[in-house]
């Protein structure tokens, strides 16, 4: 069983530290954004097409310019997840969504971030 707390606060929201493509990189979690984004550049992963069309905070709806099939290691555990490439307005290189959340079927708190995928507990 793997706890851990935020490595920081970006906007009010907790980030951690992650490895996208052999890089460090800081993801933000956000329980607002119902998709994942990355900023594009991230990842040189292939470039699709986007089949959704999120919209920002403001009901703007975000440029999007396709979708990624990333795959990053948070706490040496490895993730695969589809992001969503835009520019977002923050210096996280990425956001995790509820989309992804909801798949880890992770519990988000001020103080630590959980993670329960596959019967086993991780942050």
């Amino acid at each position: 069983m793997l706890y851990g707390q935020p490595t920081g606060y970006l906007n009010g929201s907790p980030d951690i530290r992650c490895i996208i493509e052999g890089r460090p990189r800081v993801i933000l979690v956000d329980t607002g954004s119902s998709v994942s984004l990355i900023q594009s550049g991230v990842s040189t992963s292939k470039l699709n097409q986007a089949i959704v069309k999120p919209f920002g905070v403001t009901g703007d709806e975000l440029r999007v310019k396709g979708d990624q099939r990333v795959s990053f290691t948070i706490n040496g555990e490895e993730f695969v997840h589809v992001f969503c490439v835009c520019t977002i307005p923050t210096e996280a290189d990425a956001i995790l969504g509820m989309d992804f959340l909801r798949k880890a079927e992770a519990w988000v708190t001020p103080y630590f971030l959980l993670f329960l995928l596959n019967g086993f507990q991780f942050l």
